[in-house]
């Protein structure tokens, strides 16, 4: 199946991956078109270009399902389901605090100096989250993935297009951020 938005191998995925790798690759290159010795604003941009591309690989090397399987043996882990589902969400979670917590200050920066990026990047990961958990969520515990009904389709669809637009906003958001001609810092 080459366009089963819940499968892997597929154009959808290759395409997500393609995506979240550009959107690494542009934060990387926006850390390269900086200063040297603005090392906040490089730090900052670095940060989210391992990032994106650590999502683009998750996305190909079907990681988080890969986590998920191997963490099903531990019997005393939460999970949403008698499948075995979602078991690898609440550790997405406490990573995405995490970084949050880390680049909290940096954004509060960027909103200051681009606000349009800042929110474009903002919104976008809102969106994101919101298709690749929330809706996992909502089809681990009322779907079960064992349904193939038509709401089963459609919560699939929703979730890829909530990832897919949402990286579409980082992207518009980062090549905001990454001016060649703009060489100086948002971040001090």
């Amino acid at each position: 199946y080459l366009f089963d938005l819940n499968g892997e191998a597929n154009i959808p995925t290759w395409f997500s991956s393609v995506q979240l790798f550009v959107v690494g690759m542009v934060f990387f290159l926006t850390a390269r078109s900086l200063p040297v010795v603005d090392n906040k604003a490089r730090r900052f941009n670095i940060v989210l270009a391992l990032i994106f591309t650590g999502l683009s690989l998750d996305e190909t090397a079907i990681i988080h399902e890969r986590l998920n399987d191997t963490l099903a043996r531990f019997y005393f882990l939460w999970r949403f389901n008698e499948l075995n589902d979602g078991i690898w969400i609440p550790i997405y979670l406490l990573l995405i605090a995490l970084v949050f917590l880390y680049l909290c200050r940096h954004f509060r920066i960027v909103f200051q100096t681009d606000r349009a990026a800042c929110l474009l990047i903002m919104g976008g990961v809102g969106v994101f989250i919101l298709g690749a958990i929330g809706m996992e969520i909502f089809d681990d515990v009322y779907l079960l993935k064992v349904q193939k009904s038509t709401l089963y389709h459609l919560e699939s669809m929703a979730e890829e297009f909530c990832e897919m637009f949402g990286a579409t906003l980082i992207l518009c958001g980062a090549l905001l951020l990454y001016r060649p001609d703009k060489r100086q810092s948002s971040i001090s």
